[in-house]
């Protein structure tokens, strides 16, 4: 993995951590009902979504200083 991919993985992962945030605002503010369920599970994916790319970038880690 090259540097320049390093960087956008290392972004993705910032940028889905702010959406997290500005998430978890907006669902604090809103009243129980729909609305605030469908962001919850939005919520969910998000993290899902995180855990994922820092798993990657862990993995990637391993397997590229496994190989120097």
């Amino acid at each position: 993995m090259n540097n320049f991919e390093e960087v956008l993985e290392n972004e993705a992962v910032v940028v889905l951590t702010k959406a997290e945030a500005v998430l978890m605002k907006r669902i604090r503010e809103m009243r129980d009902g729909k609305p605030k369920y469908a962001a919850s599970e939005r919520l969910n994916e998000l993290r899902t979504a995180i855990k994922v790319l820092k798993q990657y970038d862990l993995g990637e880690t391993i397997s590229d200083t496994n190989n120097k």
